[in-house]
Parts: C-alpha cells; sequence; structure tokens
C-alpha cells in the first residue's frame, strides 16, 4: 500500500511560536524540557542559543551564513538538498531572524530516537535468524540475489565495522555527531564506529556476510556505509539532514532509518527527503514502536510518516503483529520485527526487538532488487515489494501491503510491469510585471497532490508591490507555496519603485506603562523613512536598564514589511520596584536613529 500524498505546511517562527512548538515536539518525543515560562525565563537571562533550521528563498550562502552570524548565530550546517542552514542561535534573536525579509521560515531541530529494545548478547547459530527464513531469503540467495555493488547507507548510530561480518563489505561513512571537520573533536579518529549497538545491529540484518559464522544478511554483497547520526539512543534532524545530503554527494541508492519522532520535525526534513527520493534514494524507515495492543490508531513516526519514506512495521514470529508497531495509513510493509538475532558490539551478537529491527529486513530487499534488477526506481522497487508482498490477514493500517518476502520480490524483477496508472499534472502560470521576477517562470507542470514554491524578487531600486494567486492577492509576500495541487493555478507578481531612503526615525514603545513581577513587557521599535513610509529590514539593538541604570536584557532583530521590530522582556521575580528606561537604536546603512521610553514596576 502506498503512501498518500499530501502538500508542505510552512511555519515562520516567533518566539511564542517557536517556544509552543519545541516544547510540544520534545515533550512528545520523549524529552525533558522545562514548563513554557521557565524555560523562557531560562532561555533570555542565561543567553541560551536554541538548534533552528533556517529556510531561506534562495539557495543560501556567504550572505545568508553572515545573517546568522550577524544575529548571535553559529552554522551547523548549510545543506545542498534544500535552501536552509542549520544553527544555534539566541532565543531572543528568532523574531528578528524571523522577519528578515531573506529568511522564508524558521523552524526547531527536534531529537529523534532510535527505535528498538535491547534483550541479550550471547553468542548464538546462524539458525535464530527466522526473520531471513520467514521472508524467503534463502530461495532469493539461492538465485544469486546478494545486492551486489549496491550502495546502501546505515543512518544511525554508526557501525562497529571492526566485525568479522563486515570485512570487505564496509565501504566508509560519516560522524555527523562529532564531526573529523569540527575542531572541536579533534581527535575523532574512528569516524562513524558505533558505541550504542544499535546501528550495528540494524546493518548486520542488511548485509551481514555469507561466511558460514553468526548470521546472514539479507543482501550481503552491497557495499555498506555508516552515517552516524545518533549518539546515547538520539541525535538531531539537522544532522540527519546533512547525512542526506551526503548519499547524494556518494551515490547511495538505498538508506536505513530505524530512528524516528512522533513530533513532525517540520517543512525543512521533509522536503530534504522528498527532494533526496526525487534524486534516487530509497528511504527505508521504522514506523515506529508507539502502537497500541488494539492495533487502532494513527501513530506511525517521522520520518517513516513521509510519503517519500516506505514505513515498515514489525511482525512476530507467527506472522502477527508485533504488539508495540506502529499503526495508521502510512504503514506501507511488514516485515520481521521481534527477537531479532543479529552483529553487536566487539564481535559478539545480540537479539533485539522493534520496528528498528523490521526496516533492515525490507532494505536488504530493496538492495536486492536493485542488483538485479539496476534500472529500477525507487518507486520500482515500492511496487514490487508491495505486489509481492504477503498478506498476513491483518488489516492494511497495520501490515500495509503485507509481509515482505525476498524471494517472490526478486523473481518478479524483469517481469512485464502491469500499465501504470495515467499521470495526473497541473499547471502553474508564473508571471511577473516589470521591476523584478519570479522563479520559476513560466508554465510550471506539477503532479497532482505535489507542492510548488515559487520566489519572488524585486530589481534594485524596486519593491514587491502585490502578488495575485488566480487574481486575488495574497499580499508583498517573497515567497509563495502552492500545497497539494489538484487544479491549474496562476501567480502574477507586482512591483514598484522603492524610494530612496535618506534618513531613518525610530520610535519605541511598550504595550503598557506599569507591570508587576513575573509579567511580559511588550516592547515594539517602530522605524521609518524621511517621509513616514515603514522602513523593512533595519537593524535594531533594545536594553532594558534597571532603576539603578544597570542593563537587565538586550535584543537584536531586525524590522519586518510593517517597518517593526517586537520584542518580549519578563520581569524577574524580587526585580527592583521603580521605573526602567527602554533604550532603542535603529540602523540601516550609514543611517541610524535612537528612541527610548520608560516604564515602572511594582510587586503587585
Amino acid at each position: 500500500m502506498r503512501k498518500r500524498k499530501d502538500g508542505n505546511k510552512t511555519f515562520r517562527g516567533v518566539l511564542a511560536a517557536f517556544l509552543a512548538m519545541f516544547l510540544v515536539v520534545a515533550l512528545a518525543a520523549g524529552g525533558s524540557v522545562l514548563p513554557s515560562s521557565a524555560a523562557e525565563a531560562t532561555a533570555e537571562a542565561t543567553g541560551a542559543k536554541v538548534r533552528v533550521l533556517i529556510g531561506f528563498t534562495g539557495r543560501p550562502g556567504a550572505a545568508e551564513e553572515a545573517l546568522v552570524r550577524a544575529f548571535g548565530g553559529t552554522v551547523r550546517h548549510t545543506y545542498e538538498l534544500i535552501p536552509s542552514i542549520a544553527a544555534e542561535v539566541p532565543l531572543q534573536a528568532l523574531p528578528g531572524l524571523a522577519r528578515n525579509p531573506l529568511v522564508a521560515l524558521v523552524e526547531p531541530d527536534i531529537r529523534a530516537y532510535a527505535i528498538g529494545n535491547y534483550e541479550e548478547d550471547l553468542q548464538a547459530e546462524l539458525e535464530r535468524t527466522w526473520g531471513m527464513v520467514r521472508i524467503g531469503e534463502g530461495a532469493a540467495h539461492g538465485a544469486g540475489a546478494f545486492g551486489a555493488a549496491v550502495k546502501v547507507a546505515v543512518v544511525d548510530s554508526g557501525i562497529d565495522y571492526r566485525h568479522p561480518e563486515f570485512t570487505g563489505i564496509y565501504k566508509g561513512g560519516y560522524d555527523f555527531v562529532n564531526s573529523p571537520d569540527d575542531p572541536a573533536f579533534p581527535n575523532d579518529f574512528y569516524g562513524p564506529l558505533d558505541a550504542d549497538g544499535h546501528g550495528t545491529h540494524v546493518a548486520g540484518t542488511v548485509a551481514a556476510a555469507r561466511n558460514g559464522i553468526g548470521v546472514a544478511g539479507a543482501a550481503p554483497g552491497v557495499e555498506l556505509y555508516a552515517l552516524k547520526v545518533l549518539e546515547g539512543g538520539s541525535g538531531s534532524f539537522s544532522d540527519i539532514i546533512a547525512a542526506l545530503d551526503w548519499c547524494i554527494a556518494n551515490g547511495i541508492q538505498v538508506t536505513n532509518n530505524s530512528y524516528g519522532s512522533s513530533g513532525d520535525p517540520g517543512t525543512q526534513v521533509r522536503n530534504a527527503f522528498q527532494n533526496a527520493y526525487a534524486a534516487g534514494v530509497l528511504h527505508i524507515a521504522a514506523a515506529g514502536n508507539a502502537g497500541k495492543v488494539s492495533g487502532t490508531g494513527d501513530n506511525v513516526g517521522y520520518p517513516a510518516r513521509y510519503p517519500s519514506v516506505v514505513a515498515v512495521a514489525a511482525s512476530t514470529s507467527a506472522d502477527t503483529r508485533a504488539s508495540y508497531s506502529s499503526t495508521g495509513p502510512d504503514v506501507e510493509i511488514m516485515a520481521p520485527g521481534s527477537t531479532i538475532y543479529s552483529t553487536y558490539l566487539n564481535g559478539y551478537y545480540a537479539t533485539m526487538s522493534g520496528t528498528s529491527m523490521a526496516s533492515p529486513h525490507v532494505a536488504g530487499v530493496a538492495a536486492q532488487l536493485l542488483g538485479a534488477g539496476p534500472g529500477l526506481t525507487p518507486d520500482g522497487v515500492r511496487d514490487i515489494l508491495g505486489q509481492t508482498a504477503w498478506n498476513l490477514g491483518l488489516p492494511a493500517t497495520q501490515q500495509g501491503a503485507g509481509l515482505v518476502r525476498a524471494d517472490l520480490a526478486v523473481a518478479a524483477v524483469g517481469e512485464p510491469a502491469p500499465d501504470p496508472e495515467p499521470e495526473v499534472r497541473y499547471d502553474i502560470m508564473a508571471t511577473a510585471g516589470p521591476g523584478g521576477g519570479i522563479s520559476p517562470s513560466g508554465t510550471v507542470s506539477v503532479l497532482e497532490g505535489g507542492s510548488q514554491t515559487f520566489g519572488i524578487a524585486p530589481d534594485a531600486g524596486h519593491a514587491v508591490a502585490d502578488v495575485l494567486v488566480d487574481g486575488s492577492s495574497v499580499g508583498a509576500v517573497g515567497i509563495y507555496t502552492f500545497a497539494n495541487v489538484a487544479a491549474d493555478h496562476t501567480i502574477h507578481a507586482t512591483f514598484k519603485e522603492a524610494k530612496a531612503v535618506t534618513a531613518i526615525q525610530a520610535t519605541v514603545a511598550t504595550d503598557r506603562t506599569s507591570y508587576i513581577y513575573n509579567s511580559w513587557v511588550g516592547i515594539t521599535v517602530a522605524v521609518a523613512s524621511q517621509d513616514g513610509a515603514p522602513v523593512e529590514g533595519a537593524g535594531v539593538s533594545v536594553r532594558v536598564k534597571d532603576p539603578a541604570g544597570k542593563v537587565v536584557a538586550e535584543f537584536a532583530g531586525a524590522t519586518g514589511g510593517d517597518g517593526r521590530a517586537a520584542f518580549s522582556h519578563r520581569v524577574p521575580n524580587k526585580a527592583p520596584v521603580g521605573t526602567y528606561a527602554v533604550e532603542a537604536v535603529a540602523t540601516l546603512g550609514s543611517l541610524n536613529d535612537g528612541a527610548g521610553t520608560i516604564f515602572s514596576v511594582t510587586k503587585r
């Protein structure tokens, strides 16, 4: 069962929205964070930085990296797959950064967690690999299907590549957690060496050697790569996007992703998986261990939930759904996942359970198909996997198409494919008036259910006047996305001359004149030109001083299209009572202006 297609959702980060999303996602993913008010107060008081994914209106480069640093941020990754930068940015700088005209969206960089349960660490015999027997690997290997020369990346906690089962198979990889290019880790000599055991166990199911000892993987002829994005059981999605970039640069054909999050990591992560899939990378992922004993509910995790990813549920040796296996319409296929015996650290073997253990069975079979049919596309592999799966008599929300069958799938390679369903596409006509442009322009063809983003950029001395979508105004926006396309559309951008700004005037105001302990002070700085028009993109810095003249808070940002920049200051418990001063400075090139206001603090 192939998954439904859906469109992207855009999220522009402002302080309150970012914190709300960050807290909800972290809690849903099993993390531990402070309550909202305490988190805000702590971050503001310490100047703490938070990890974010910043989407830009165009391909980021030196200028965009400089913009991040100008807001006090540290650049972690600049991506090729998506127009985004992963960074650590001071919490109070996020609203100003999100309002910058170069920035399309700001999303939290949430955590992903390994999905599996370690049970024992004992030597055992080959016959304990019941999963390989159940999916017909004996016949598939007998037909010579070993996945020869297919490049498979295990995106996980690394691989103990010193294990005898990986001799001649392991070809390298990269440690994105402790990057060897990072001066903070100058002694990362071992690269993506696994210290947790999770990635090593997964890798054995994919590709352990046929050497007469231990275990045999589904595709022992592959070229195996370790991309380390997890450590201590979790990792960041920003490192996972960087791993996908690496996959494209190094010709990876199949990725196994035995990790996940119950919270949606956002548009940029979704786009990274989609873009890598479109470039020919087949993603196989664990559906998640959040299933109910009843087998009901929609609880598949991310990234398995994405249309570009194959979500794998877990079965038992009795051909039933493992009680922990996640369920829902995004489940695509099922594979053995309970009490799976495979490779472990230091040359040992171990038994583990989880959809983490089911996913590599399917990744291995996918590699076998690509080895047998080198011309297969990711869509083609998914079609064969679904058409040859065994229906176990379970609901599709539990098993997808059914139990993966290596023998039947390999036999189906080269057989005439059924007539494909007719492709449905729609046209979007993109045009622009004088004074700027729209990209892409002209007639853009989009698959039904797909999405398409347009960037609107004015020429020098001009500004966006309006953008019309199907004849209706959506405002003077710099980026617009059509999501879940189901009809033809038009988009037209108009521009106006932008009068040169020769002088600026700043004003600052608070939302009230008096505050009590533990309340929030809303501060708004407005910047206007010599003729009173709002000035967009002006840099703004704000300082708050207590009655003794001590600086108790500082903020930085930039004005938006309305010429305003907004900040929030929390009055801590037992703050000095009296009159506080707010000082604001606005800059635009060589122009600058200052302004001030006051407010009072009382105990109650």
